[in-house]
């Protein structure tokens, strides 16, 4: 997920919850700081850096690959963003290794997502915002595991987007009216420069058949000749299906970091697959792109740990889940409702703003932000500040009391936590995350 569910969402959640607006905030704070709480910034204010809660991608390049440095990563991951959903869990006819990786594949409603509540109730509200995001993830990153690995985290590279047709209905038209074409001057006629100079290369969808006549056009560039022979020769033609009134996109991966998403063209951008079992490219979604991070998207996909077997991913359901259940559980930490329980979902405290909620959950877009911080806003009726990293900082420097601080109670929310997961995972016998002391001080001071 993204700081539009992560921070803004979070923020209409807690309110609904019965939260104070100033409350609010510091719960929607803290659930989005998880994704930038890294060593390289725990160091920079001379805070715990066992209290990191992400890692930054020049951290991860200088990780050590052995097992201390895999454990490293494990114990962030699985704590915070990829919540194991049953410890338990194995394969017949699998080694043991296999089993403890596949046993960290994330999902809701598993026996940590509980634990998880439950340690931040009676708390602080740093430790409610930190629960929440690991719930919320729980829904945006099922399948996946929050440790590197290439037998549970790879795809094949058939993947499809499932969107309503009319979406598509331009591009459909245009396919068929291209390919009524039958000779050279016909497409040369049919296509305008501009778009054979742009579109065609970026996925346009044009038969096989058409683009081997495009390929032998000598009057074409030799640059966009030769990416139409090498589109057939791979069968990599842009494809669409209807099943009722949805469609299904093929989608096209790209691997450069610094280019957004193109929605109009179903283009992510994913990690490059590598076939060592533990690149960081084979962590947690990579291979997946920020599919999982896009409420909208709804996609089937072949994962690795399922035998490469079709499996559909419905993300404005299970954002819908997420954010019910966020709500719930928040008034669980509140003491508004007894004991938490997974399986359960705030529904009605979100029936009077459903259809608001579901049009921004649903909505084409890279990032919710701005509409999820309209609808926080008319709910509490005051205005929400942006997200600014430092904010608390000065504050956490300038203490001789630093557990008194925002920083302060988020760093000892986030040790305990990751002592509990950790903890939870060495005992199930999986080494992958180590061993970690449970912080029972934590426990202590919240009694």
């Amino acid at each position: 997920m993204q700081e539009d569910f992560h921070y803004y969402a979070t923020y209409s959640a807690a309110f609904l919850a019965g939260y104070s607006h100033e409350e609010s905030l510091d719960i929607a704070y803290s659930a989005q700081f998880v994704d930038l709480c890294s060593r390289t910034f725990l160091a920079g204010i001379k805070a715990p850096v066992k209290a990191a809660t992400t890692q930054l991608q020049l951290e991860m390049m200088d990780t050590r690959m052995d097992i201390i440095g895999l454990q490293e990563i494990t114990r962030i991951w699985a704590s915070f963003h990829f919540l194991p959903r049953d410890l338990r869990n194995k394969k017949k006819w699998r080694t043991k290794l296999y089993n403890d990786k596949y046993r960290l594949i994330c999902g809701p409603n598993g026996d940590l997502v509980k634990k998880t509540v439950d340690l931040a109730k009676g708390g602080s509200l740093q430790a409610a915002g930190i629960a929440m995001h690991v719930l919320a993830d729980t829904w945006a990153h099922t399948y996946f595991a929050g440790t590197p690995s290439l037998v549970i985290n790879n795809t094949y590279d058939e993947f499809y987007e499932i969107i309503p047709a009319e979406l598509v209905k331009e591009e459909v038209k245009e396919k068929k009216r291209i390919t009524k074409a039958t000779s050279i001057d016909q497409i040369r006629e049919t296509l305008e420069n501009d778009l054979i100079e742009s579109d065609i290369t970026e996925g346009l969808p044009i038969a096989d058949s058409i683009k081997e006549k495009l390929a032998e056009e000598t009057m074409l560039p030799e640059s966009i000749r030769t990416k139409l022979a090498e589109e057939v020769k791979e069968s990599k033609e842009y494809e669409i299906k209807h099943v009722g009134e949805m469609v299904e996109r093929r989608i096209k991966f790209r691997h450069n970091p610094v280019t957004a998403d193109d929605l109009d063209k179903s283009l992510y951008t994913n990690s490059v697959y590598q076939a060592s079992e533990n690149t960081v490219m084979n962590l947690g979604h990579g291979r997946a792109g920020h599919l999982p991070d896009y409420s909208f998207a709804r996609y089937k996909y072949l994962p690795a740990w399922n035998e490469y077997q079709m499996i559909e991913k419905d993300n404005p359901t299970d954002y819908m889940n997420a954010y019910c259940q966020m709500i719930y559980a928040l008034k669980c930490i509140k003491g508004v409702n007894p004991e938490f329980e997974t399986g359960i979902y705030d529904r009605d405290a979100v029936s009077e703003y459903e259809d608001r909620i579901k049009g921004i959950i649903t909505k084409r877009q890279l990032i919710a932000s701005e509409d999820w911080k309209a609808f926080g806003e008319e709910l509490s009726g005051c205005e929400i500040e942006d997200f600014e990293l430092a904010k608390y900082q000065d504050e956490y420097k300038g203490s001789k009391e630093k557990d008194a601080t925002f920083i302060g109670q988020f760093v000892n929310a986030a040790i305990a936590h990751k002592g509990m997961v950790c903890s939870e995972i060495f005992k199930s016998g999986n080494m992958l995350a180590g061993f970690i002391q449970l912080d029972t001080d934590f426990i202590k001071r919240k009694k």
